[in-house]
């Protein structure tokens, strides 16, 4: 993670690039023993969760904060 990159906390909203139209929240933090952290997300307007590593979430060319 970047020196100039905000945290990522619960309640953050990314959309992925080239899909302004579907927005992810940041739901709650999964670390477990052995694995890179991941982050809880639900889809704005539809309730789908999903898992993402923070790493996908912090690459620019895959997701942007909003």
């Amino acid at each position: 993670m970047s020196w100039r990159q905000k945290p990522i906390a619960v309640g953050d909203r990314f959309i992925r690039t080239g899909q302004p139209h579907r927005v992810l929240v940041v739901t709650a933090f999964d670390q477990r023993a052995g694995l890179p952290p991941h982050a809880r997300l639900r889809v704005e307007d539809s309730g789908e969760e999903l898992i993402l590593g923070l790493s996908a979430l912090t690459d620019a060319t895959l997701y942007r904060r909003v």
